[in-house]
């Protein structure tokens, strides 16, 4: 039975509209360039979301001389990839993304991708939790 209601809360998320203040994350699930799952908890207090190559190179940068942002944000770094035919994603940008000391969780499901909020390409969606809740959503054009 909770395997039946997982699945369904599940399916309701990646079928719901666009994220928005109020919604319950405890339900996402991403996995990683390490294949790890990457899951909402009441730990996790930030989402950050890129949707461009360019953004994710900002971000790669941006964690290269501040190693500890995500451990200290107690944050979760999201990439979206489905618009990259899957080989590509596989055979190029997983391999290169296993050298990098941080988690990249990777939205390979369009549907997913397009339930987070985002302004435009070069904007980085900030998704801001309390208690697996979204408190707020920000987009900025950097990290800071």
């Amino acid at each position: 039975m909770k395997i039946l209601i997982s699945i369904f809360l599940f399916v309701n998320f990646i079928f719901a509209s666009t994220i928005k203040v109020g919604d319950d994350l405890s339900t996402l699930k991403v996995s990683d360039q390490f294949d790890k799952v990457l899951q909402v908890n009441e730990n996790i207090k930030k989402l950050i979301v890129v949707f461009s190559k360019d953004k994710g190179n900002e971000i790669k940068s941006f964690f290269e001389t501040n190693p500890n942002y995500l451990k200290s944000n107690n944050a979760i770094y999201l990439a979206d990839v489905s618009a990259a035919p899957g080989f590509v994603t596989n055979m190029f940008m997983v391999p290169k993304f296993k050298k990098y000391n941080y988690s990249i969780g990777l939205i390979r499901d369009e549907k997913l991708a397009n339930s987070f909020p985002k302004k435009d390409e070069e904007s980085i969606t900030i998704i801001e939790l309390d208690k697996n809740k979204v408190s707020s959503i920000k987009y900025e054009r950097s990290l800071k």
